[in-house]
């Protein structure tokens, strides 16, 4: 008998040993869909003398995946040559992931990616793209959150090798609306709040392709009125026919659980939306209509008002709410239109959000 628990005792705290140990580092963190370059990037070379471009990105623990393309960041380039690899980050729900990029002298001065400009040093420019997708097709539908860096390299050949002498680093990034607006007209309304205690936000921080959307949806013209349920949220982009249903019929859509969330509290409502890459992606900047139907409620949430599912219309913001309209079992749209830029634009183009980072190599 004793012999027997002590078995027991050893098969049970191994078990629960190896779920904790692998749980922690496999598990993302909800609505964490991050990519971030860790600092400038560092040189090394390899076996056979080449510059070996070294690069750390803290991403969330997604299927993703990293390319090189020309410096449109939209063409694939063969060169540099691009190897990755990943671990668990200290960093909870993270992974660290290498890359390193070689550089081959004969391989660069061949493409078209190389410019020459004398016999004693020339530069080349590209991009490398990361890409967070929704599982494991790693489809361009399923593209959640996407990065791009441009590196724009000088090289120096004057020692008779072929070193990279300047590396300038350009991210590219849209451009945001810093009026989150929706139209609005009747007693419900929406902002941007606070996931924390659903409160205001009164100034509204600009939105990028990495952020959160949170918006709260409250009753204000009654206090025994209130929010029960969101029951449809949708985000369509009409000129791309993009579409990304985030909750239907009460629920988030199977399969989304990682990109939307949603919950009620205090007689309100609110949607926590990640947005998706594939809103960004065209080459003109084009705005988001975001609708829905809510489901209101009498007193505690205890009494929903004939069961019917009411759409009213709000706006998001600090601007006049309009006039009250008495409730009543008839449907309208609530929407919001947010700007977007695509995150990679040539880079002359007026509003463009971007930042230079410049590293030197000795």
């Amino acid at each position: 008998m004793i012999v027997t628990s002590i078995l027991l005792y050893i098969i049970h705290s191994a078990y629960f040993t190896k779920v904790q140990a692998k749980a922690p580092p496999t598990d993302p963190k909800p609505l964490s869909w991050n990519i971030t370059l860790i600092e400038s990037p560092t040189t090394e070379h390899d076996s056979m003398g080449n510059p070996v471009m070294v690069l750390q990105y803290l991403m969330s623990n997604r299927y993703y995946d990293v390319k090189v393309l020309k410096n449109d960041c939209e063409s694939i380039s063969s060169v540099p040559t691009l190897a990755y690899n990943d671990y668990f980050s200290t960093n909870m729900g993270f992974l660290d992931v290498m890359v390193n990029l070689t550089i081959n002298q004969a391989d660069i001065e061949a493409s078209d990616i190389w410019n020459n400009t004398s016999s004693l040093d020339g530069s080349f420019s590209f991009c490398v793209s990361t890409s967070l997708y929704l599982n494991e097709t790693k489809t361009e539908d399923t593209v959640v959150s996407r990065s791009y860096h441009i590196f724009n390299v000088e090289v120096d050949k004057r020692s008779g090798l072929f070193e990279l002498a300047g590396i300038d680093i350009y991210v590219p990034g849209p451009d945001t609306n810093d009026d989150f607006v929706v139209d609005f007209e009747g007693n419900v309304t929406a902002y941007q709040c606070d996931p924390d205690t659903l409160e205001r936000v009164t100034v509204p921080p600009p939105l990028g392709p990495f952020d959160v959307l949170n918006v709260c949806v409250e009753e204000t013209s009654n206090k025994n009125i209130t929010i029960d349920k969101i029951i449809d949220l949708r985000l369509e982009q009409n000129e791309t026919f993009t579409t990304f249903v985030a909750v239907i019929d009460g629920a988030v859509k199977p399969g989304y659980e990682d990109i939307v969330l949603k919950w009620c509290a205090f007689g309100k409502c609110i949607a926590r939306i990640q947005l998706i890459n594939a809103f960004f992606t065209s080459e003109q900047a084009y705005s988001i209509d975001v609708t829905g139907t809510v489901l209101l409620a009498f007193g505690n949430n205890s009494r929903r008002l004939g069961s019917k599912a009411v759409e009213i219309p709000f706006v998001l913001g600090n601007g006049d709410e309009g006039k009250d309209r008495q409730l009543e079992g008839k449907n309208a749209d609530f929407e919001t239109k947010i700007d977007l830029r695509e995150p990679c634009e040539d880079s002359g183009a007026g509003g463009i959000l971007g930042k230079l980072l410049s590293s030197f190599i000795g």
